[in-house]
């Protein structure tokens, strides 16, 4: 049960870092648009995802 809860924490961490990462990459003239609502948008991290599998 622990290790699995484990999992799961490294991969939603491993996730946030890639789509912050991706935001910042991608917007190199607004690097502060992490902190913005739209980077946290289900949506757009879901497309993002599927554009990366």
């Amino acid at each position: 049960m622990k290790k699995k809860i484990t999992l799961c924490m490294v991969l939603s961490t491993f996730i946030i870092c890639a789509m912050l990462c991706l935001t910042n990459c991608s917007n190199d003239d607004a690097p502060t648009s992490v902190f913005t609502p739209e980077a946290y948008n289900p949506n757009k991290m879901v497309w993002t995802l599927k554009k990366m599998y």
